[in-house]
């Protein structure tokens, strides 16, 4: 039915469904050829009966036939058919294509079958592997040309059987074979790169067995790009030799092929053999004149070039010792063999070429050292001052410098002179020289050239002490000078010749500094700093001798010294009139000097104040204050004001002149908890005075009082408040001056009306009460304190009526009202005149329930689920409560909810059945009118609704067919059935209803007229259906309208389009759109029909093939009008370009033709169109020339040069875009050479050469570009080209000069050729270059050195100096030979300077160096403030001070330091640009000598004195005993005790009495002898004191008393706590850092802790940290505490100097070395010293061992990840991962507590972090509680930030010890058959643990009996597996070791 063959009867089967109509010869049929309506097919029909029909057809001809049956003249369903008649296959014309039967494995193989003229068939193929197993392929189909791609996977025959309608066609079966190059194996595998000789060969296997079928082939490429094949030898089958010997140097590239697949490159290096006769060696490194320096390259150029392939090695000694040497490769077998000798001495060089000494080896040199020219006797330049005549004497030692010639010349007075040199023996020479002239002299010495010596004499006159000039014009000025005066003399030497001024001053009991200044050359300043007080003396000495015949004295007194006894604090003392002020000044340490006192009044006016000498030194002074004023009490000693002590006088005061004001007790109420109590007190009149006061609250408890002073018209009012917080009697206290003032106490009563209670009270909301109800209700005020309770009720009119309130006790009142009339009233409680209740009450009538009225809906029905709500209103029935009871069908009661609304009630019930529902209604119990009431309930949820007409959504009803519904609605309940039509204009018509059965309807409805509907139907008035319908006319297929252009319909589609046409079917009635479509040679199609909108219809189909396509259209199986629709389809992708030349290989000249041919026979139906366009825009036609069969010849002939392009189209589609460029004749005289030689022609050696050819406007043509390097070798540059403009670009590699030549089409370019210079700075050399740091340059001495420039290529040689200020200064050049300069320059400024070497304008070498200025002691300066401030010097505490010698030259800073008894101190230097910081340490009392020098000179004012003493060595003598750290006094006593400073070294003394209120007051002090003192003092009032003792003005010890009355017995608490002197040391120590100190403190603790747990063996506890170890006893102490089993031997136990101490340190150091803890960098010497980081570190190590490891011992794990994973493992709810910020807090430290003790701190989670001192303090306390752990640290240090961790793991290991204890305890009740010592050593043998394990879960593991200890290791194991399976133990035991 669908295709046919020509010349063959086809047959096919007609079906009819009802045989008995039809009869012979009503059903007929005729076949056509769709072109040509005369061709016709032979059709025969013939009934076979049974309505089936035999119908047969033969077609002559090929084309599409339409086969048309019909029946009675009427087209049957599906008729006419669409017939393709083809040729019959004949698999003979097929056609095989392929291009090769040999491929490579795994690349695609394409067989081309063509069978256009094999009839009309199928294609079938098989294809084989080698072991014959099918394999995949695919087939592409174009116009019956077929193709089959395969790849094949691995080596063998391919067999590929092709069939064409199941028969093979020709040239098959077909074997293609496939080889794999990968497989190809070389053996031996060839290296990578090789070099072999002339003569040599190459031989390897090539196996070629595995890589499958072929041919190899081998061939070399030698230098020259000429090929010789290499001959292969067969070794067997796959198998082949390749054997190749070189016969001249090169490179030379082996190739193997593999059925013409290169499978191996391969490149030798083939190198000429080695001829070491053939180097040529060059030494470089010789001068005519001098020897090589050491440090100075020695180097020798061999030229290997013409000595074939070899390695150049070389060989140096030097006194028979071998030395390496570097050899450096150059190009073209270049070599330098550098070595640079480190010694003076021959040096001998062997240089040998493969192995063989070349030419002229071996190579000696003589090498000498300048730098071991040795001076012998030479005094040192700074300290060498010699006079005219003097002669200066020195040796020169020249043994170690090695064979040089010596020179010594002196320049003197302008003249230079050759001094003799005497040979003293063993090349050690002599000099000698007379000293003539005064001024400079210098003397220079040369050692092989170079100078080793510049040396400056200055010689002068004989110094004249008696002409030096002293000015004392100071001394006249002052008669007396105070201590730290500065006193100053000038000195004028300008004319006593040449000296040194020295000076030496001395004070009272010592020699004190003198500063010696030069103001200007010979004139000096001195100047003196006095520091003690009384006579001090002065000499002067130039040149040893005093200037003057006695010394110079003046007298020093000290106003600092002046002490005030009994001198009241300014601020606190406020006298009266009518008091005397007296106290003592003490001068007796100030020195004698004039004391006056005077009074300043405020008029400025003054009055002298009588003064009493008491003792010699010491005055009293006393003043009565007479009336109120302002006054300044003034001391001035030695014109120095001392004292300035202003006081204002004041009456005294008077408490009964205070008057209060109180208003609050005036009335009667009393005051609310909210109110504030206030009141004044004027105290205008009770004079000077403070007002204090006392407030008790409820209970007596205290209370706060605020109290204000208001100045109102002068007066003096206080103003006193307070805000009660609760209720109760207050009673404050008013006092002035300390005395009660009248009316006081105060008394006040206050309320709080917010605690009144209220209980029985009836709530607003359910009150609803009626005439004779009462109200009974309790009013509790018992909280509220005293107040008057009243209750009323005002009624509607207004009137008042007070209600009786009945005390029930205890503050609770009992309020009772009864109701007896109706309306309106409000009920009131007043509580002391505040309104605490306030209720409006509603009073009703009694009930009625006949007055109720209900209120119903008027619904027929309700549906299931529906609330059903009515009202009732009972305005009218009087007081009553409204109750409902509602039933449902079934008698079963359902809830009802009543709500109100001013009574009116709404009730409301849920329905869940269908059925009729009662309620009952009663008002008060009684039913009230129409009760009950009725409802009914439908459920249309349970209505079936169906239609027999409308089955489905895309049924469409027409005019005069009935709709129809049946509808099911006997579950649903009782209800009214309404179904109804609405029209779309407004019209209502009812549906027929007709019962069919019970509660089963059928509603019809026959529409009569098209449009839209809508169908409604309600049951019980709910609607159950509601649906709009659209009416439709019958379907006419004729009103369908085809929306399709005729001019669309002919035009020419695209394979692939998408063709698509609309109908519009809005007229033609209801019915279906169906499609049917058919290609080229009748291909059935499928068409796609989608509706859009308004009954239109897309009807669509892909055109796939080319050719014409039809397409019918029916309208509910009728054709639509116009059908069928036909279209032509062609494909521009088929057009095929033949003979189109490659753009690139295309040289298109204008006028030449361009020829190519187009094939469009396959596209379809077209026309192929040419055209050129040009660059310009402009457009010309090509010829397009039809050839035959739809193949067109294109030809172009271009008119002008530019880019065009050739645009070929076919049906209007571009189908070619081929741009070309068009180019003129080559030109080379238009190429432009894009390089200005004139700017640069000079490189350096790795520049890249850049310049640009432009060849735009020279026609077509090729560039080549050579350059022939200073070698003569010829190359080839490489170009970069865009468009026709070439960038050349190469690297230079040579030095020398470079060839350029540019040829364009063979022609050379203009410019061309032009040569380049290409420089090598590396090839400079350098002979004596300075380098730092060995070389430091100095201010005019000339730097010189050479530069050999010979084989770096021709350029300019520049040297420049660079300063660091930006200065430049060129070198001076002189060229001494070939290539060869010398450099010099004589340095201007000192610093870094930078030698820049720059050679053809590149850098070489940048070098940098030093430049000194020399060495100047004078410009350096010592700052000694820090030493000699106050205070002094202390003994053991570091001292520093600086030196500035930033501009004082280079040199080196020594400092010297001497002790009091001239031993050496050591002292720390360190030195920042310039400036050097001293440190050292003074150890004994007295003066120190501090001599400076900078280089070998003194410093300006060295040597330095300062005085040191030491605090410790005051002793308090004649102290009352004391109690704990408090000494006890009484009041009115006096206290007295001895101080002795004597051997704390020269200081001032002194001490003074701080009292409780901080008043300060002056101790008596009285000399009994040079430093001791007696102290005295007398405490007047009770309470703590504390005693300063200052030494220097310092602070550094204190005394804590309590002072009690005589009778009192119990001391009172003390308000700070004794502070030592170490104590104060240690505050200049390294301590600062908060964490030292935290850590310091806790360590302390814990040693203290561990002291207190053995008394016996420490009999005193730790103070201070860094000093109380010193002496060994505490040591020794601690250590016999932690360890158990060793003792000390033998120490000192009462050690009474260094040595003993240190013993007792030594045997500490020896125990711990016994036991094993290994301490670094820490010894006897350091704790002595109180270094206190090395005494923390030992001290942490301590804890470490014994604290935490005798308990937590772990070999691989440190003891911080221990204690980490132990917290951890007890508080898994809060994760710790340090031991510092993590427990700032105190949280964690709570929850290991509550871990370790459950219970103790529960709370520990709702911890605030913001308390963190609170919560550290708590669980501070509770561990000193539960476990005994000692705070060792404090809650402030524990959340400091700054904690150590080792602090916080020192007092978290009390934890584990606490918890190691209890488990231990633990499982010693477990463990019985041993003693169980400790969690380590016990459990080794795997006993403890069996036994322990079977206590847990018994028989789990053998007896302990049973086992053997001998075997613990693997009993470990055992017992380790069985406990983790039948005990949860923790996962990291491991049984590792017998040791544990």
């Amino acid at each position: 039915l669908k295709c046919g063959f020509t010349g063959r009867t086809e047959s096919l089967m007609v079906l009819a469904s009802d045989s008995g109509l039809l009869k012979e010869g009503d059903l007929t049929a005729v076949m056509k050829s769709t072109t040509d309506d005369s061709n016709q097919a032979t059709v025969e029909m013939k009934d076979k009966g049974n309505g089936t029909y035999l119908l047969t057809y033969k077609a002559a001809s090929t084309g599409d036939y339409l086969l048309s049956i019909d029946y009675e003249e009427n087209p049957i369903a599906g008729s006419p058919y669409t017939v393709a008649i083809r040729e019959p296959p004949n698999a003979s014309k097929c056609q095989l294509q392929t291009a090769e039967t040999l491929v490579v494995v795994n690349k695609a193989v394409s067989l081309t079958v063509d069978c256009t003229t094999a009839g009309y068939g199928d294609l079938t193929t098989v294809i084989k592997d080698p072991v014959n197993r099918d394999i995949k392929f695919s087939i592409s189909e174009l116009n019956n040309v077929f193709t089959i791609n395969f790849t094949p996977n691995f080596v063998g025959n391919y067999t590929v059987e092709v069939l064409w309608s199941g028969k093979t066609i020709p040239s098959i079966p077909l074997v293609i074979s496939s080889f794999d190059p990968s497989l190809v194996r070389f053996v031996p595998p060839p290296a990578e790169s090789l070099v072999v000789l002339t003569g040599e060969s190459i031989g390897f296997d090539i196996d070629t067995t595995k890589a499958g079928n072929g041919t190899t082939t081998a061939q070399a490429i030698i230098n020259d790009g000429a090929s010789q094949d290499i001959k292969l030898t067969g070794k067997g089958k796959g198998i082949h030799i390749l054997k190749y010997s070189f016969e001249q140097p090169g490179k030379v590239q082996i190739i193997v092929n593999f059925n013409s697949i290169t499978i191996m490159e391969y490149e030798v290096t083939v190198k000429p053999k080695p001829d070491a006769s053939k180097c040529v060696a060059t030494v470089l490194s010789t001068t005519d004149e001098f020897l090589l320096n050491v440090m100075q390259t020695i180097a020798i150029s061999v030229d290997c070039a013409n000595a074939g392939t070899g390695k150049l090695t070389a060989k140096a000694t030097a006194q028979r010792i071998e030395i390496a040497t570097d050899i450096i490769e150059k190009p073209d077998f270049v070599y330098d063999v550098q070595l640079v000798p480190e010694l003076a001495g021959v040096y001998s060089i062997e240089i040998f070429w493969a192995g063989k000494a070349i030419p002229g080896s071996p190579f000696n040199f003589d090498i000498v050292d300048t730098s071991q020219v040795k001076f012998i006797k030479l005094p040192k330049q700074e300290e060498y001052h010699p006079l005219t005549g003097d002669v200066l004497r020195f040796d020169i030692d020249v043994r170690k410098a090695g064979k040089g010639k010596l020179l010594a010349e002196v320049v003197s007075a302008g003249k230079t002179e050759t001094l003799a040199l005497a040979d003293r023996g063993s090349r050690i020479y002599g000099v000698e020289y007379t000293l003539l002239h005064i001024g400079h002299t210098e003397v220079y010495v040369r050692y092989n050239g170079e100078q080793v010596l510049s040396y400056m004499i200055t010689a002068r006159a004989a110094p004249d002490s008696s002409r030096c000039k002293l000015d004392l014009s100071a001394l006249e000025r002052e008669s007396l000078f105070n201590v730290g005066d500065r006193v100053e003399f000038i000195v004028d030497c300008t004319e006593a010749g040449c000296g040194e001024l020295t000076s030496k001053a001395a004070g009272p009991r010592k020699e004190i500094a003198v500063n010696t200044i030069t103001e200007r050359e010979g004139v000096y300043k001195l100047q003196i700093v006095p520091v003690n007080v009384g006579g001090h003396s002065l000499t002067v000495m130039w040149a040893g001798r005093s200037i003057t015949t006695t010394p110079i004295t003046f007298e020093v007194v000290d106003s600092n010294r002046v002490k005030f006894n009994n001198l009241p604090d300014a601020e606190d003392y406020t006298p009266f009139v009518g008091e005397e002020l007296s106290f003592t000044v003490d001068t007796k340490n100030a020195g004698f000097a004039k004391l006056e006192s005077l009074i300043t009044l405020p008029d400025g006016s003054s009055q002298v104040v009588h003064m009493k000498e008491k003792v010699k030194g010491v005055y009293i002074i006393n003043y009565r204050f007479t009336e109120v004023t302002s006054l300044e009490i003034t001391v001035v000693y030695n014109q120095v004001k001392v004292l300035s002590f202003p006081c204002s006088i004041n009456v005294a005061p008077d408490a009964t002149k205070c008057v209060a004001h109180l208003p609050a007790l005036e009335s009667d109420v009393f005051l609310d908890v909210q109110q504030m109590i206030e009141f004044t007190i004027d105290c205008t009149d009770a004079g000077y005075g403070e007002l204090t006061m006392k407030a008790l609250g409820p209970q007596r408890r205290e209370i706060e009082v605020t109290s204000t002073l208001e100045q109102v018209d002068g007066k003096k009012v206080y103003k006193i408040s307070h805000e009660p917080s609760c209720a109760g009697s207050y009673s404050i206290i008013v006092m002035w001056a300390g005395k009660t003032i009248p009316k006081s106490p105060f008394k006040f009563e206050i309320v709080d009306s917010q605690k009144v209670q209220f209980s029985n009270l009836p709530s607003t909301e359910k009150f609803a009460p009626i005439t004779g109800d009462v109200i009974n209700f309790d009013i509790d005020i018992s909280s509220a304190g005293k107040g008057k309770l009243q209750a009323c009720v005002i009624q509607e009119d207004g009137r008042t009526q007070d209600i009786e309130v009945t005390n029930k006790g205890i503050g609770i009142y009992a309020v009772k009202y009864a109701m007896l009339q109706a309306g309106h009233f409000e009920l009131c409680v007043i509580f002391n005149s505040t309104k605490l209740l306030t209720r409006s009450i509603k009073v009703r009538e009694a009930p009625v329930a006949a007055k109720c009225r209900s209120v119903l809906q008027e619904v027929q029905s309700y549906a299931v689920g529906q609330s059903i709500e009515f009202k009732v209103d009972c305005i009218d029935a009087g007081g009553g409560v409204l109750s409902a009871v509602a039933k449902d069908q079934n008698g079963k009661e359902v809830q009802v909810y009543i709500s109100e609304q001013i009574h009116v009630y709404i009730l409301r019930f849920e329905t869940t059945l269908v059925g009729k529902y009662s309620v009952e209604v009663f008002w008060s119990g009684k039913p009230i009118p129409n009760s009950p009431f009725v409802f009914e309930t439908t459920d249309v949820s349970k209505i079936a609704i169906s239609s027999t007409t409308i089955k489905t959504k895309d049924v469409k009803p027409i005019v005069g067919k009935d709709i129809c519904f049946d509808i099911n609605v006997g579950q649903a309940g009782k209800g009214a059935l309404i179904a109804q039509v609405l029209f779309a204009e407004g019209g209502i018509a009812n549906m027929i209803i007709t019962e069919r059965d019970h509660g089963v309807y059928t509603c019809s409805y026959q529409p009569g007229i098209s449009g839209t509907i809508e169908i409604v139907i309600t049951y019980g008035g709910i609607r159950i259906f509601n649906q709009s319908f659209v009416i439709y006319e019958a379907p006419n297929a004729a009103k369908c309208e085809v929306i399709l252009d005729s001019a669309e319909q002919e035009l020419c589609h695209t394979a692939g389009d998408n063709i698509s046409f609309k109908i519009n079917c809005a007229s033609a009635g209801a019915g279906e759109l169906t499609a049917v479509a058919s290609g080229p040679q009748g291909k059935k199609l499928q068409a796609r029909v989608t509706a859009i909108e308004n009954d239109q219809y897309k009807v669509s189909f892909e055109a796939r093939w080319v050719g014409a396509y039809s397409i019918q259209v029916f309208w509910s199986g009728n054709l639509v009008p116009g059908a069928p629709f036909n279209f032509e389809v062609n494909d521009p992708k088929r057009v095929k370009v033949i003979d189109l030349p490659k753009s690139y290989s295309l040289q298109a000249i204008v006028g030449k033709e361009i020829t190519f041919d187009v094939d469009a026979s396959k596209a379809g139906k077209g026309t192929v169109v040419a055209r050129i366009e040009y660059e310009d825009g402009q457009t010309e036609e090509a010829q397009a020339i039809a050839k035959s069969n739809g193949i067109y010849s294109i030809l172009c002939q271009p008119q002008s040069a530019g880019t065009i392009t050739i645009i070929v189209s076919f049906s209007g589609v571009n189908v070619l875009t081929y741009p070309i460029t068009i180019k003129a004749a080559p030109n080379s005289a238009k190429c432009r050479l894009m390089y200005d030689t004139s700017v640069c022609n000079t490189y350096v050696i790795g520049d890249s050469i850049q310049f640009s050819i432009d060849c735009s406007d020279a026609g077509t043509g090729d560039l080549v570009v050579r350059a022939q390097d200073p070698n003569g070798k010829v190359y080839e540059v490489t170009l970069q080209q865009q468009k026709l403009t070439y960038r050349i670009k190469f690297d230079v590699t040579v030095a020398g000069q470079y060839k350029i030549e540019a040829l364009w089409a063979g022609n050379s370019v203009p410019g061309c050729p032009f040569t380049l210079e290409v420089v090598d700075p590396k090839k400079l050399k350098f002979v004596n270059l300075p380098s730092s740091p060995e070389f430091i340059g100095v201010v005019g001495k000339p730097i010189n050195f050479n530069i050999d420039v010979s084989k770096a290529g021709k350029g300019v040689l520049l040297v420049q100096a660079h300063y660091s200020d930006g200065t430049l200064s060129e070198f001076n050049q002189t060229e001494v030979s070939y290539g060869i300069f010398t450099v010099s320059l004589v340095p201007l400024y000192a610093g870094i300077m930078d030698i820049v070497v720059y050679y053809a304008g590149k850098i070489s070498i940048k070098r940098s160096i030093m430049i000194s200025k020399g060495a100047e002691a004078s410009m350096c300066r010592v700052n000694l403030t820090a030493l000699r401030s106050v205070p002094s010097l202390l003994v053991r505490r570091v001292a520093e001070f600086s030196v500035d010698c930033s501009e004082a030259g280079t040199g080196n800073l020594n400092v010297a330091i001497n002790n009091p008894h001239n031993k050496s101190v050591h002292a720390d230097i360190k030195e920042t640009k310039g400036m050097f910081t001293v440190k050292f340490q003074p150890d004994v009392v007295g003066m120190y000598t501090i001599a400076i020098f900078w280089g070998d000179a003194a410093v300006p004012g060295s040597p330095f004195t300062v005085s040191a003493i030491d605090l410790k060595k005051v002793k308090f003598l004649n102290l009352p005993s004391a109690q704990g750290h408090l000494l006890t006094a009484f009041v009115n006593q006096p206290i007295s005790f001895t101080v002795d400073t004597s051997l704390a070294g020269a200081g001032s003394f002194s001490a003074q009495a701080v009292v409780e209120d901080g008043s300060i007051e002056s101790l008596l002090m009285t000399s009994i002898s040079s430093g001791i003192y007696d102290i005295s003092y007398t405490p007047h009032t009770a309470g703590n004191l504390r005693f300063d003792f200052l030494y220097n003005d310092v602070k550094f010890n204190s005394m804590n008393w309590v002072c009690q009355m005589a009778a009192e017995a119990k001391l009172a608490p003390a308000f700070s706590i004794h502070r030592t002197i170490e104590e104060e040391e240690l505050q200049h120590t390294e301590v600062d850092a908060q964490w030292i100190k935290i850590q310091m403190t806790t360590f302390k603790n814990w040693v203290n802790d561990v002291l207190r747990g053995n008394l016996k063996k420490a009999k005193r506890q730790v103070e201070v940290l860094q000093w109380d170890f010193r002496d060994g006893l505490l040591f020794i102490g601690l250590l016999e505490c932690l360890v158990k089993n060793r003792r000390i031997g033998h120490y000192n136990p009462e050690p009474s100097n260094k040595m003993q101490k240190l013993e007792n340190l030594a045997a500490c150091f020896d125990l711990m070395n016994a036991e094993n803890i290994k301490l670094v960098n820490i010894g006897s010497t350091d704790i002595y010293n109180g270094e206190l980081k090395l005494i923390l570190g030992m001290l942490w190590t301590l804890i470490d061992h014994y604290h935490i490891h005798s308990h937590v011992r772990t070999s691989r794990i440190s003891t911080k990840q221990t204690l980490l994973t132990w917290i951890n493992w007890k508080t898994p709810s809060i994760k710790i991962v340090n031991f510092t910020v993590n427990w700032n807090s105190g949280i964690a430290l709570c929850a290991l507590i509550e871990a370790l003790r459950p219970g103790a701190c529960p709370q520990y989670a709702s911890l605030s972090s913001a308390n963190k001192i609170e919560n550290c303090r708590l669980a501070m306390d509770l561990a000193e509680e539960y476990f005994d752990i000692p705070s060792i640290i404090s809650p402030e240090d524990f959340c400091n930030t700054e904690v150590d961790d080792l602090s916080i793991m020192t007092y978290l290991s009390y934890f584990v010890r606490s918890f190691m204890r209890t488990l231990l305890q633990w499982i010693r009740q477990r463990v019985t058959f041993r003693v169980i010592e400790n969690l380590d050593s016990d459990w080794c043998d795997g006993l403890c643990l069996t036994a322990l394990c079977n206590t847990i879960k018994p028989g789990m593991l053998p007896d302990v009996e049973s086992l053997d200890p001998q075997k613990s290791f693997e009993k470990c194991h055992q017992c380790y597996d069985s406990s983790r399976e039948g005990v949860r133990c923790a996962h990291n035991l491991r049984a590792a070791s017998r040791d544990g």
